[in-house]
Formats: C-alpha cells, structure tokens, sequence
C-alpha cells in the first residue's frame, strides 16, 4: 500500500509503502519511504507515450504489484495487473 503525501514538492523523497505478506503461515510487514510521483525530469520528457508522464491514479488493486527483476538487472516491485493513471501533458512542472 502506497501512501502519497499531501505535500506536492517534486524530486523529493516524502511517500511511504507498506508491504505485507504472508510467509510460512506467518504475516510480515514492513515500512518505507519511497516516491509515488515521477520526478521533473520525466515530467518533461515521457518515455514510450507522447501523451504525458503517467502517474498512478489513486486506487485499490489488490495484487497490482510483485517482486520480478527490473530491466533484467536488480529486483523491484513490478505491476502485474492493470492500473488507471492519469498523463500529466501539459509539462508544466507540476504534479497533473
């Protein structure tokens, strides 16, 4: 679960996950900060959609989301079912 802070700075590191899991009939959890929001670089240059930077739309999906190799290099959480985001076009260095 990703919580997105209400401060709309971008290039900053100030949301927070939380993932939990179930493991030997055992439940885990654990807290991080990350970023939910993409930074201004890629604001201004999307990459793959000429439609704008896509930015995770709030909502619940339910196993969006697993641990699988990113870019073939380091394990990260990847989306493995559909989410709406929103396209931030108007490259107006803020957030939609």
């Amino acid at each position: 679960m990703g919580i997105r802070s209400s401060v709309k700075i971008l290039d900053i590191i100030n949301d927070v996950l939380f993932l939990f899991w179930k493991y030997n009939g055992i439940w885990h959890e654990r807290k991080d900060i990350i970023t939910t929001d993409p930074g201004l670089y890629y604001l201004n240059k999307p990459i793959r959609d000429t439609r704008g930077t896509a930015i995770m739309k709030e909502q619940q999906v339910r196993g969006s989301h697993k641990i699988g190799k990113h870019q073939v290099k380091y394990l990260a959480l990847k989306q493995q079912k559909p989410i709406t985001v929103i396209r931030d076009f108007d490259r107006d260095n803020e957030l939609y």
